[in-house]
């Protein structure tokens, strides 16, 4: 068996301006230039997740 590797937690870097998934979704969908729709055909979901996700996290 091939032997794995993990990071542990403590070294990864967090993005402390935008630490929930909403706000880390829409800024990176931005960032390729895709829609929404494009968004959830890429991730295998319907447009309408992705759209809640982005909606409903912003707003907490």
């Amino acid at each position: 068996m091939p032997e794995q590797t993990s990071t542990p937690a403590s070294s990864a870097t967090v993005d402390h301006a935008s630490g929930d998934i909403g706000h880390r979704i829409a800024r990176r969908r931005e960032e390729l230039g895709l829609t929404q729709e494009e968004t959830a055909s890429r991730a295998g979901t319907a447009p309408g997740y992705i759209r809640y996700l982005e909606e409903q996290c912003t707003a907490m």
